[in-house]
């Protein structure tokens, strides 16, 4: 464990106004500070009990004593909770400030944890994603990092390329002994571990996707309904809506939940022909939102029925959904496998099935961020390397070095050998109090 030499405060809460702050008290000092901001402290208080206290501010807080080991950060901790006022946390702030704390850095406390060994590297980013989470579905996911998802599948990488030097190194000194290098079954091991890379470098677009939403893009052409729908799905509305062509100029975006999965709905302008330039500039905004969507839904309209310009917009957007609108209206016999009433609210729970299908297939098994994206990427080229050079023999001591810089690279996603920099720049984008 690390040792610290000085000790930190900060509110661990959001903030204020608030009915209840809570403050972290961590470091060497942490006891004896807490200490002295209650009038009648306990002299050898017992470790991880709750004291209600009256403060020297004159507030009536609770203080929790952890000892190291015991504590998030695995330093001596004080954790005190008190009125959420902002001149309540100005006081306790200088009066922990006065008796030898200082304020904490953003992140600091979580890179107290991480240095101390109570987080590897990705659980401890896990924390801010546990924070950042919009949504049920994003929090699942970030909660599954912290309790060690990611972590276990780079160990396993990370493990297979340490059996493999210990086997590349025993070869090596031992040969007369054990024999020589077996290149086949070196191959074969890479091979057994690959899919798991495979696996988390498609989860890294996926990660993204639930970060920013699935982003969902309504087109057709104008007056088929694409406003109304939108409107009806974020049940109030947000669209204009009229009879008049080319009223949406412009995309509308609108977030919203989706039985516990975040989207983004992009109302759009409708497609057609037109010399209007504001109305062209629309259609082309249009255009580019559906080249970045993760869904298109196509509607059409009902009452005129399937026309050649929807014809023609199905073989543009080939992966679209089609739905059908104003299905109180359609024609006899109108044959259409989802039919809604935007206007009316008919047909919306099928449809929301099929687009929480799709959400569900882009969902990634394992949240992976910008910069484990980057490091899985080199190390699925240091495994194209190791491959190749298993496939022409080469010497033992490329394939040792090979190996090592695979080792490292993994290494820098736990966090055994990331640089002090990287560690800094991590928890720089934490918030203060984490």
């Amino acid at each position: 464990m690390r040792r610290f030499t000085d000790t930190i405060v900060a509110p661990f809460t959001g903030p204020g106004p608030a009915a209840v702050t809570g403050y972290r008290i961590s470091g060497p000092d942490a006891w004896l500070i807490g200490a002295t901001l209650a009038n009648n402290h306990p002299t050898e208080p017992e470790p991880m009990r709750a004291y209600v206290q009256t403060l020297t501010t004159g507030e009536i807080g609770v203080l929790i004593f952890y000892p190291e080991g015991k504590s998030y950060t695995g330093d001596q901790t004080v954790e005190l909770f008190a009125h959420g006022s902002p001149a309540s946390q100005q006081l306790l702030l200088r009066a922990a400030i006065e008796n030898g704390a200082r304020t904490a850095k953003p992140g600091e406390f979580t890179e107290r944890a991480f240095l101390n060994g109570r987080l590897e590297l990705t659980q401890a980013e896990a924390v801010a994603e546990m924070i950042a989470a919009d949504s049920p579905e994003f929090f699942a996911l970030a909660r599954d990092s912290h309790q060690g998802r990611l972590r276990t599948q780079v160990s396993e990488l990370r493990e297979a390329w340490l059996d493999l030097l210990a086997r590349v190194e025993a070869s090596t000194d031992f040969s007369e002994e054990i024999g020589d290098f077996d290149y086949e079954a070196a191959a074969q091991k890479i091979n057994e571990v690959k899919p798991i890379l495979h696996h988390l470098i498609a989860d890294a677009d996926r990660s993204e996707i639930i970060r920013r939403g699935f982003r969902i893009a309504i087109v057709g052409r104008p007056n088929v309904g694409k406003s109304s729908l939108l409107n009806a799905l974020i049940k109030r509305d947000r669209a204009i809506v009229t009879n008049i062509a080319g009223t949406t100029r412009d995309t509308l975006e609108e977030s919203i939940e989706i039985r516990g999965r975040k989207a983004v709905l992009i109302d759009t302008a409708g497609l057609r022909e037109t010399t209007d330039v504001v109305e062209l500039l629309g259609i082309e905004r249009t255009r580019l939102e559906i080249a970045g969507a993760d869904l298109t839904i196509l509607l059409f309209d009902l009452e005129t029925g399937w026309t050649d310009d929807d014809q023609r917009f199905a073989r543009q957007f080939r992966d679209a959904l089609i739905v059908g609108n104003k299905i109180d209206l359609a024609k006899p016999n109108s044959e259409v496998a989802l039919g809604i009433s935007a206007a009316h609210g008919l047909g919306l729970e099928p449809l929301i099935d099929v687009i929480e299908q799709k959400m569900i297939a882009a969902t990634p098994k394992t949240l992976v961020n910008e910069r484990h994206s980057a490091l899985l990427q080199t190390f699925a080229e240091n495994v194209s390397d190791l491959e190749n050079a298993l496939t022409v023999l080469v010497p033992s001591d490329l394939l040792s070095t090979l190996l090592r810089e695979g080792i490292h690279v993994l290494g820098q996603i736990s966090g055994e050998t990331a640089s002090p920099n990287m560690i800094d720049e991590i928890f720089r984008r934490f918030c203060i109090g984490k």
